[in-house]
């Protein structure tokens, strides 16, 4: 096997890892478990001399680090428990251009103050409304709504799917 080919593997295989660790929560334990299944392999395939051994070893390693580098950068959510489940008004700036659907505009909302008020830490909502008036990218809003918390799907982490946006709450106006 060439050397760019065991790279190409060895990439795939951390690629494998970081797209594991976005639809699936994985806890210390098992990566830990990973790594030392991937240390066991390697040493086996250096001390028989196993060069195939080795690549896999390396294969099940770069795994593990792939789901280990998603970890790193997974991005902690603002304390927006005192805003969550309210009736508020936002306002901010739409911050990547909308999205239209056949019933619905669906957009980023980068908020900058919360019933007239400056926030600390301006944090992202996903905003949905009815397809009028249409908005466009830069678009400053003030609008008024409920606040909600996103939820997980039985089959989709869709909380960790926004959050890869910055995205921590969700809010519908009419």
């Amino acid at each position: 096997m060439t050397k760019s080919r065991i790279f190409l593997f060895l990439l795939l295989a951390f690629i494998a890892g970081v797209a594991l660790r976005s639809f699936i929560e994985i806890q210390a334990t098992p990566l830990l478990f990973i790594l030392l299944l991937a240390s066991i392999v390697a040493a086996v395939g250096i001390l028989r001399g196993k060069k195939e051994v080795i690549i896999y070893g390396a294969l099940v390693a770069a795994f593990a680090f792939g789901i280990f580098r998603f970890q790193q950068v997974v991005i902690s959510p603002p304390n927006l428990s005192n805003f969550l489940g309210k009736d508020l008004v936002i306002q901010g700036i739409i911050w990547e251009e909308p999205k239209m659907g056949p019933t619905s505009e669906r957009f980023k909302l980068r908020v900058q103050k919360i019933n007239g008020k400056e926030i600390d830490q301006h944090f992202f909502v996903l905003v949905t409304h009815g397809r009028y008036p249409r908005h466009g990218l830069g678009d400053e809003l003030v609008i008024s709504g409920t606040l909600e918390e996103p939820e997980n799907f039985s089959d989709f982490d869709y909380i960790s799917f926004l959050a890869k946006d910055e995205i921590f709450a969700l809010l519908s106006f009419r």
